[in-house]
């Protein structure tokens, strides 16, 4: 069961094909959960509207009020991070680099962000990076040793779980300050969250057609199924209290394995011209964050 509240969204549905990467929008939402299987979503705002036919898409919360997002203008030739104040109505670049910047993330410390960087050294070489928030240097390398980083979660501030692009792709726990790795499992999917007992949770790929959602203690490595994940839907998130959120087409979903036996219906946002929901966002408060993949 699921409330809506149908707002006015001025925004352009042009398409333009130079950009190199999809038309991705970000659209914000107040969020408040009114039962077990019942949210209200309301006060929706369209927060791409800088950058109506380009690429918006990967965000992450700073704070309740500041969000950080991947952006590539549709006129631009790579990505950068910008930060997004959701009060104040603004915007500002973090990077500004010869290279592309993926996956923005606050880290552990509060006063810097992590990301992933392509560095343009003749082979595209992808690595995790480090920026400080307030912007005062141009960042430096996490991990130099360890290429081939294509996504990243922080599970605390040593131990950094990472997304390593091959075939298969594979998922590593990093040890920041030893170097250490451990391989933790193959064919994954980008989605890397936490439970709020400190198990990783990620995707699994078992065949085609058949996806897991899966945790794994960070300490013995043992991993367990949490649930099959939507048919398609490789992006989720999990929130404070560990509920799973993932999309589908139009469609919001939400599974605690303490409470529901499946995926439950908590919201269809094709009103407001949300066709295919891919990466979200929770600020742990209101606010939720929805990536439309257009």
């Amino acid at each position: 069961m699921y409330k809506y509240f149908i707002v006015f969204l001025l925004f352009s549905t042009a398409q333009i094909a130079i950009c190199q990467l999809p038309n991705t929008q970000a659209y914000v939402f107040d969020m408040r959960q009114i039962n077990d299987n019942t949210y209200n979503f309301s006060r929706a705002k369209y927060l791409s509207n800088f950058n109506p036919t380009g690429y918006n898409n990967q965000p992450s919360f700073i704070d309740e009020r500041t969000l950080l997002m991947t952006v590539q203008m549709s006129n631009a030739s790579q990505t950068e991070v910008y930060k997004l104040d959701l009060y104040q109505k603004t915007k500002a670049q973090m990077t500004n680099t010869p290279d592309g910047e993926y996956s923005p993330t606050v880290m552990p410390n509060g006063a810097s962000f992590s990301c992933i960087r392509e560095e343009f050294d003749g082979k595209k070489t992808q690595r995790l990076w480090r920026f400080p928030l307030n912007r005062s240097n141009n960042g430096e390398r996490i991990l130099a040793d360890i290429t081939g980083v294509g996504y990243h979660h922080w599970l605390s501030p040593e131990l950094v779980a990472l997304f390593i692009v091959g075939e298969p792709h594979t998922l590593v726990i990093a040890n920041t300050r030893t170097g250490q790795q451990q391989k933790v499992s193959s064919d994954i999917g980008r989605s890397l969250q936490q439970f709020p007992n400190g198990h990783l949770v990620y995707l699994q790929k078992m065949s085609a057609s058949t996806w897991y959602i899966k945790e794994v203690n960070p300490q013995n490595l043992k991993s367990d199924i949490v649930i099959e994940a939507l048919e398609g839907s490789e992006d989720f998130i999990v929130t404070n209290d560990g509920t799973i959120f993932s999309g589908q087409g139009s469609k919001l979903y939400k599974y605690n394995k303490t409470i529901d036996d499946n995926w439950v219906e908590i919201g269809n946002f094709k009103d407001f011209n949300i066709q295919n929901i891919t990466r979200l966002a929770y600020n742990g408060n209101r606010k939720l964050v929805i990536i439309d993949a257009k």
